[in-house]
Parts: structure tokens; sequence; C-alpha cells
């Protein structure tokens, strides 16, 4: 079983690739595979092909994170599932990069693609159709691989039981209140501003 999220990127494309890139979380970098880019300059090479279509506005590109319940999957399968579900969803005609994360309990790959093609400037949008179609794409191709299918009523519940229970807490508050909890924390512990800093 699977299951996938995907959200837009309007900002910060570097820092979203250099964090999926990571050697420590990618086998030493092993299991990165991209398209039509670089993964070291792929934010670059991403922005040359939007410019050239004029389409730099909006979503830079978008992030698709595709999670396996722990112990289902092996680091190898995990890949080869999330190259599959890039051509079925053909998002082969994008410029992606797809890192197989195996720092956590569960293996889960993340794929970043442009939002726009370059072969003819056409722009990918995210709607409920398309996440419907990525989750039943996803489900199908691990279901052929022999992998479990949850309902998806009961993806959420199964899922939460694995997030470990920090990151649940702190999700049932805001980012913004996330945020002001960690800048007032810093600040009792600072003796002044560059400390602060």
């Amino acid at each position: 079983m699977a299951v996938t999220k995907i959200w837009g990127i309007k900002k910060t494309l570097n820092k979203a690739i250099e964090y999926i890139t990571d050697e420590k979380k990618t086998d030493g970098k092993v299991l990165i595979s991209s398209n039509d880019c670089t993964p070291a300059l792929a934010d670059l090479e991403m922005e040359l092909v939007r410019n050239q279509w004029g389409k730099n506005s909006g979503n830079l590109a978008f992030h698709l994170t595709q999670s396996f319940l722990p112990n289902e999957v092996n680091k190898e399968l995990a890949h080869s599932i999330g190259l599959e579900l890039i051509k079925n969803l053909n998002l082969d005609e994008h410029q992606y990069i797809l890192c197989t994360h195996i720092d956590k309990l569960h293996i889960h790959n993340h794929i970043i693609f442009n939002s726009v093609k370059a072969a003819d400037g056409k722009r990918y949008y995210d709607n409920k159709n398309n996440y419907k179609n990525i989750q039943n794409i996803s489900d199908k191709i691990c279901k052929e691989k022999g992998l479990s299918i949850v309902s998806n009523s009961k993806k959420s519940q199964v899922i939460s039981k694995h997030i470990p229970p920090l990151y649940t807490e702190k999700k049932s508050i805001s980012l913004q209140e996330m945020i002001k909890q960690d800048i007032n924390s810093v600040i009792k512990k600072s003796n002044n501003y560059e400390h602060f800093i």
C-alpha cells in the first residue's frame, strides 16, 4: 500500500530539491533518478524551460510523495514503483527528480517535477481529479506488485499509526503558531540579536 500527496512549490524550489536529494536519505545518492535535468542544477534547468515558454509565475514545480507501510517494500522496489508511477502519469514528459528516502521507518518516494513541459510549454494543473488519478494509479501498481491496498476511508488512519507522535501533535496547530512558538523559544535562549539570528 502506498499513500500519495501532492502540492505546488511556489518558492524555494532549490531548497526542496536539496532536501529530497540529501545523500543521508537516499543511500549515498544511489536512489536518485532524473529526467532532462541534473539534480544539482535542476532548479535552474527547470527555470530555463519555464522562461522559454514565458510561464515562470505561479507554481514552479510540484512535489509528489508516495509513502509505503513499514517493512512492506525494500528500497529498490520502492524506487522502481516510483519510476512506474511517473511513467503511468506521463510525468516523464516533464523534467523530474525521483528520490527514494530510507531514513524513516517507512520507505517513501519524493518526486519533484517541473510545472511546465519542455516540449510544448503546457502546464500541469493540480486538482481533485488529477489527485484521484495519482492515487488510483499508485494503487494499481502496488496491487500488481502484490502490495496491500487500503480503502480510501482507512488510508489516513493507517498512515497516522506510523507517523511519530511529535509530528501528529505539532500538526494539530497551524504552521504560523509553530513558527511563533519556535521564535519565542529562541528569544528566551538568546543573549543578543546576533545570538538570536
